[in-house]
């Protein structure tokens, strides 16, 4: 078994360095000089490779957002959750600054243009508004944790309000999104990416694992009118993201 694990853990973790390799040397020779059309396709398969490499898969409930700008709106268990909403289609995320510095992986987010924020900062959310609108302009997802930080996937931590002060600012199509992961067909907290855990212990704990799902469940959208209390979205969107990650 002990064997078996470790193979595993070395296979995968080939795929998972060669498949970094590439994704840096495509952004340098081909994604920033491609149309966004192309940059979308690409990040999409080079997420699903990606995942796969990880031995994960991933069973999408209800209907991915198509062709409009929406912001995207989930719960966070691990760094995969990027590229298991990328998988079905590309999205700028909002995420700590912190996350700019993780090697390889922290290079390939800020590329494919991540919207970074400060959370230090009490300007930064007019900064965030700003690239917000820009994506929107050119009819591009952009991805929220309102959270704030990742758990144990179990269960959903408290909204920050604040995050979602940009988002009530402007009008525009929300979809809430809940991921629950599960191993060998469980609800596991083994793949959660959370609390003092190092990003090196938990990519070992996910290469060695047998099989890993993730449910991406899409909820009904929400349409947010500009100057709507940023508390009272962050409480109705939590309510329905909760009632599906804990049930």
């Amino acid at each position: 078994m002990l064997a078996v694990r470790g193979f595993r853990r070395l296979a995968r973790g080939v795929l998972v360095l060669t498949l970094l390799l590439l994704g840096l040397a495509s952004l340098l020779l081909v994604f920033w000089w491609a149309s966004a059309r192309v940059q979308e396709r690409y990040t999409r398969r080079w997420s699903r490779c990606l995942l796969a490499a990880c031995g994960v898969s991933v069973a999408v409930h209800g209907r991915p957002v198509q062709e409009q700008a929406a912001l995207l709106v989930s719960n966070h268990v691990s760094w995969l959750d990027i590229f298991v909403i990328n998988s079905q289609r590309a999205a700028s995320f909002i995420a700590k600054q912190e996350i700019r510095s993780w090697p390889l992986i922290g290079w390939l987010v800020a590329g494919v243009g991540t919207i970074f924020i400060d959370r230090g900062n009490r300007q930064a959310v007019q900064g965030v508004a700003e690239q917000m609108r820009q994506r929107f302009a050119q009819r591009r997802l952009v991805g929220l944790f309102p959270e704030g930080t990742t758990s144990d996937g179990l269960r959903v931590l408290p909204f920050h309000a604040s995050l979602m002060a940009a988002a009530a600012n402007m009008e525009m199509t929300l979809y809430p999104i809940a991921l629950r992961y599960a191993v060998n067909g469980e609800r596991s907290i083994l793949p959660a990416y959370y609390g003092d855990q190092s990003f090196g212990r938990n990519l070992w704990i996910l290469l060695g694992l047998a099989a890993v799902e993730v449910e991406l469940h899409y909820l009904p959208a929400i349409e947010v009118q500009s100057g709507m209390d940023r508390k009272v979205l962050a409480s109705l969107i939590h309510q329905r993201i909760a009632a599906l990650v804990e049930q």
